[in-house]
Parts: C-alpha cells; structure tokens; sequence
C-alpha cells in the first residue's frame, strides 16, 4: 500500500524559499487554508495548482510525491533492520 501523501514536502520547499503561506497562497492564486490543508496532508493539490506548485518551488511534483514514499520506505527499513526484521520480499 503506497503511503498516504503529508504535504511535508510542499511546506519544506515553501520554508526554503522563505515564504509565509499566506505568501505562498497569494503566489498560487489559492487561500492560506487551502494551502494549509495541502500542506497538513487533509487534502491533496490536483491538475492546475499542482503545476503552480512545481513553478513556484521549482521541482517536478513528481519528485515531491516520490521523495514522500522515499522517506517512507527508508524508515520501513530503517525498522527493520533496528528489530531484525527480514522483508517478504528478500531472500534471507
């Protein structure tokens, strides 16, 4: 199951470039709330907003989404190898 997407990439690239979200938001062309709700993880940017936050923070929204799954499959890992856990998918 793929994890669920946090929005903690979009308001790290926001703090890196050193903007408020409400001036993120004005930027977008969207609210403060709805930026915040992006960024909280309630709810996921879709079609046009998603192509102005890769302008605005210069990457690719596709780096955004798998740099969220990344983190959370180094941490499965990371987990496993703490309590000495072998993956299903790996020979011993």
């Amino acid at each position: 199951m793929a994890p669920k997407f946090t929005g903690y990439r979009l308001r790290k690239s926001r703090k890196l470039f050193g903007l408020s979200q409400r001036e993120a938001a004005l930027l977008l062309g969207v609210t403060p709330t709805q930026l915040m709700e992006w960024e909280c993880g309630k709810r996921m940017p879709m079609g046009r907003n998603l192509f102005k936050l890769g302008v605005l923070y210069k990457r690719l929204i596709e780096d955004i989404y798998y740099e969220e799954r990344l983190e959370a499959i180094r941490e499965v890992e990371a987990n496993r190898r703490k309590y000495g856990i072998l993956g299903t998918d790996r020979p011993p």
